[in-house]
């Protein structure tokens, strides 16, 4: 039998062949059994690695190990990687922190117009003046009483080119003795107490309208003025509205296609542009809880920052003393602004007598009138003639408002909201005053529009 001289000691395929050949060998009964298994082990002895195999490099699927040099030359080529990324990300945030941030303008007016606004970007802020309500015309006075409210929230309305919103509703307009009416009706869409900034607008329709008419009326009196019978396809009205007026407009039922989409427009100035359709957004605001009644302030919409400058008292819950040197009676105010004002400049409103604020001389103020005090006397004065003791004139005036400027403002803080603006043209107005906005421009238009300027100031 051939010897066989080999170390098997720790290789489990090896000794499982021995231990396999050791028990045939016991039970061979033929030498051709042995010589066959001398030849298994022989085979698998020449499979056996004697030495290890290593890797240069981390392998998928091997099962070797790898090199010092190997797993080290990896590790360098993950670093240079990482490192890699490292500058991309600085060269990312390098890009961020010089990009040029958005380009912000302002507006204000009436109707904060503008024609270059972004797409859907929120406005940076919109300051709503707030201004009291006095209600009637002329110069008040005990015979002209006109009562002056304040206001416990405002509503912002942002709208594109077309202001005229969708609400339309079956009936038609009349007028009885020059009143404003509604009559009902199967046969005419009409929309009413359109309200939009005192101004000059145009009024103008398509898609086959030709027939309606446009009013505007009073918004006390209803007294109704009609603006325009149009009887002519494409039609177009130029008009102007007041600070106290409304607008309403009937249409031709049988015209209409779709009373979602009446192709009338409105659009501030005198000229008649292509029709575009209403989008419209409104922001109401009510500070009630919070702030009761203002009288006079500004409130930022985006931020919510709300600033109470002005309160209202009847005359009569002060104490008015002789002014023995002038014709006058005089009144302390303690919350009056100290030294802001000029003589006769303070800004006062009275229900019941006029006020004087443009700084005139005091031989130019008129009869029955109130004005304040310049300086540190924080005092209102009555001048008059008519009435030579307090109590004489509190008859009279005790009842009326008197609405002034207080010496600190009040400010309260009101939930944020945002406006965002509409790609192109962008109008913004309240119910309660002048808005100043600070909006996103769109970059191409805003260039472009730059470009326009200076062609033709070059051209000029």
């Amino acid at each position: 039998m051939p010897t066989v001289v080999q170390d098997v000691s720790g290789d489990s395929a090896l000794q499982t062949a021995i231990a396999s050949l050791k028990a045939k060998i016991e039970a061979a009964e033929e030498s051709s059994d042995i010589a066959q298994l001398v030849s298994d082990i022989n085979t698998a002895l020449a499979g056996k690695q004697n030495t290890l195999t290593f890797d240069n490099t981390p392998t998928a699927g091997s099962s070797n190990p790898v090199t010092s040099g190997g797993i080290k030359t990896a590790l360098d080529a993950a670093n240079d990687e990482i490192g890699e990324l490292k500058e991309n990300l600085s060269d990312l945030q390098e890009l961020a922190d010089t990009k040029a941030a958005a380009i912000y303008e302002t507006a204000s007016g009436e109707i904060a117009s503008f024609s270059d606004g972004a797409d859907d970007l929120p406005m940076k802020s919109c300051v709503v003046k707030i201004e009291p309500i006095q209600i009637g015309s002329g110069d008040p006075s005990p015979e002209n009483v006109r009562p002056i409210s304040g206001r416990t929230g405002t509503k912002v309305t942002r709208t594109g080119k077309n202001v005229l919103p969708c609400m339309w509703e079956l009936g038609t307009i009349g007028t009885y003795e020059e009143q404003f009416v509604l009559v009902n009706g199967s046969d005419r869409y009409r929309q009413i107490g359109i309200s939009v900034p005192a101004g000059t607008y145009t009024a103008s329709v398509s898609g086959g309208i030709t027939k309606y008419v446009l009013y505007k009326y009073d918004k006390d009196t209803k007294v109704t003025r009609i603006i325009k019978i149009m009887t002519e396809t494409g039609n177009s009205v130029t008009f102007t509205i007041a600070e106290n007026e409304l607008i309403a407009i009937a249409l031709d039922k049988a015209e209409i296609a779709d009373i979602t989409a009446v192709p009338v427009q409105l659009e501030a100035g005198s000229t008649a542009t292509d029709y575009e359709p209403y989008k419209g957004t409104e922001v109401s605001v009510n500070w009630e809880s919070e702030a009761g009644t203002v009288y006079g302030g500004t409130l930022d919409i985006v931020s919510g920052k709300l600033v109470a400058t002005h309160a209202k008292i009847k005359v009569s819950n002060r104490t008015w003393t002789k002014d023995s040197s002038y014709d006058r009676l005089i009144c302390g105010i303690s919350d009056m602004i100290a030294n802001k004002y000029t003589a006769r400049t303070v800004p006062l409103k009275s229900s019941m007598a006029l006020t004087i604020t443009d700084g005139r001389g005091l031989a130019s103020v008129p009869n029955n009138c109130f004005y304040g005090a310049g300086g540190a006397s924080r005092s209102v004065f009555f001048q008059t003639t008519d009435y030579t003791t307090p109590e004489a004139f509190l008859a009279v005036y005790g009842d009326s408002d008197l609405v002034y400027e207080l010496a600190e403002p009040i400010e309260i803080q009101l939930t944020p909201q945002e406006i965002c603006t509409l790609l192109g043209e962008n109008n913004i107005w309240s119910d309660s005053e002048d808005v100043t906005v600070e909006y996103p421009a769109d970059t191409k238009i805003y260039i472009d529009t730059k470009i326009a300027e200076a062609v033709a100031a070059a051209m000029a």
